[in-house]
């Protein structure tokens, strides 16, 4: 899909690590701007994006609005 490598190539992560389990801090912002670009520009469901990243649907929306709030006021100011 090239989505995934167009993200990878500007964020450095692979899908791979997003999917990782892992419940970093530091993965939050990534996983929503991931989110964001399968939802908003692709159409996806909050469920279908949620199953590629072995997430529940919860964190997803979650991380999605973090990455609302990065875009919206800038990183410096982003609340995490």
């Amino acid at each position: 899909m090239e989505l995934i490598k167009e993200f990878t190539d500007i964020t450095g992560y692979s899908i791979d690590e997003l999917t990782s389990g892992v419940k970093d801090r530091d993965l939050i912002l990534i996983r929503g701007i991931y989110s964001k670009l399968r939802i908003d520009l692709h159409g996806a469901s909050f469920r279908e994006v949620a199953s590629e990243l072995n997430l529940t649907v919860a964190s997803i929306v979650y991380a999605k609005k973090k990455a609302d709030n990065y875009i919206s006021v800038g990183y410096d100011n982003a609340v995490f």
